[in-house]
């Protein structure tokens, strides 16, 4: 039978951790899925990992290295069902039986409806773990931007037609939820309160931690740039704090990346527009220190979060 799901997994030098995303798939009760593998020039021997692997629903995809939107947008040319799910190369799916039940929610949930957002869980602190004000519920567009019925990260399956509603920027990589905002315009997501992945935020060198978060950190800030253009009147009139805290994150991410200009710049705005002084201030005094040192200090600090 055909695949009744999607799968596309960008990757980069994480042959360390792809058997564990690849064993939690494997023992799925729901097998019937393709999983396409794009290795966006991996130096590592990903490509051996997947040389050993004799399964027809994988198939692995090498090109150079572009960024991990590129790879997801390159993965989607691939999809043959009309179900897809992203799926990190550093995470894993919650249970055996998770793939059967988010392809079962969407595909008894109303047509309308674009995607299927489930919660994820993160050992060993990283702060994603997942809140949802309700265990079931429908938002929209607005819902979205302003974020006040979810916190934390959710693991999503889109319908097809959803996501060919509006594709990848690949200028803004890391920053999916540029293309699940439009995404919302069209189509409402369903929200549901079961864990479904298991989401190793922050740890070694996922894209989350600390250290990895300095490297991408121009891409994240022109990412933010992006963000604000697109979405800062929607969020003055719907949700003004929201959009001073997305401000905030513009700023901490212009430090990182040493343009102290804009980090001024959308540091007092964010203040303006109801961000607490206190956290704006300690970021406008690190821009007294070497970028090297203020380095070194997201890096320790992310360890008393356990996020290094």
């Amino acid at each position: 039978m055909g695949a009744v799901v999607s799968i596309i997994t960008a990757t980069f030098n994480r042959a360390h951790l792809l058997p564990r995303t690849w064993a939690s798939l494997e023992c799925q009760t729901e097998g019937r899925f393709q999983w396409i593998v794009v290795d966006d020039g991996s130096t590592d021997h990903t490509d051996q990992f997947f040389s050993h692997l004799q399964d027809d629903r994988i198939q692995y995809i090498h090109q150079d290295h572009q960024g991990c939107n590129v790879a997801r947008a390159r993965g989607e040319r691939e999809i043959t069902s009309d179900l897809v799910l992203f799926l990190d190369s550093d995470d894993e799916l919650a249970t055996p039986e998770t793939l059967s039940l988010m392809v079962r929610t969407l595909q008894e949930a109303p047509e309308e409806i674009g995607a299927a957002a489930f919660a994820v869980s993160t050992p060993k602190g990283g702060g994603g773990h997942s809140q949802f004000a309700e265990k079931r519920m429908i938002l929209g567009y607005e819902d979205l931007i302003c974020g006040c019925k979810t916190q934390g990260e959710a693991l999503r399956i889109f319908r097809r037609k959803a996501l060919e509603s509006a594709p990848f920027w690949p200028e803004c990589n890391g920053l999916e939820g540029l293309r699940w905002y439009e995404i919302a315009k069209s189509y409402p997501f369903l929200y549901v309160h079961q864990p479904a992945l298991i989401y190793h935020m922050n740890h070694g060198q996922n894209l989350t931690s600390a250290r990895l978060t300095i490297e991408r950190s121009a891409g994240l800030a022109k990412g933010y740039r992006e963000l604000l253009r697109r979405y800062s009147a929607d969020w003055l009139s719907h949700c003004p704090k929201v959009y001073g805290r997305h401000l905030f994150h513009a700023a901490m991410y212009d430090a990182l990346s040493g343009d102290k200009a804009l980090c001024r710049q959308h540091a007092m705005a964010a203040v303006r527009h109801g961000m607490s002084p206190v956290p704006v201030l300690t970021l406008l005094l690190s821009l007294l220190l070497p970028t090297p040192l203020r380095h070194r200090i997201f890096i320790w600090r992310s360890g008393l979060k356990g996020r290094c």
